[in-house]
């Protein structure tokens, strides 16, 4: 049963450096904290996407034309309903 010992230690181990990250992600984004805030209040924008979307494209939108569109790199909002 060592090989399930071993797993269990590496998932361990992987686990920790998910929390290591995920900490100095919330420490680099604390200035745009609102800004993240504000992309979660969006259907389907998961703190962790919201995370990547101001790490990607920054919180200032006016350089994109015209000024806040994302559509053109793919970030658009559909709602669609329930099926």
């Amino acid at each position: 049963m060592r090989t399930g010992v071993a797993a269990v230690a590496s998932l361990d181990g992987l686990e920790a450096a998910i929390r290591t990250v995920e900490a100095r992600l919330g420490e680099t984004l604390a200035p745009f904290r609102v800004a993240v805030e504000r992309l979660i209040t969006m259907p389907g924008v998961s703190q962790t996407g919201a995370r990547v979307i101001v790490a990607e494209v920054g919180p200032d939108m006016t350089r994109f034309p015209p000024a806040g569109r994302l559509e053109d790199l793919g970030l658009t909002v559909k709602i669609r309903p329930a099926a």
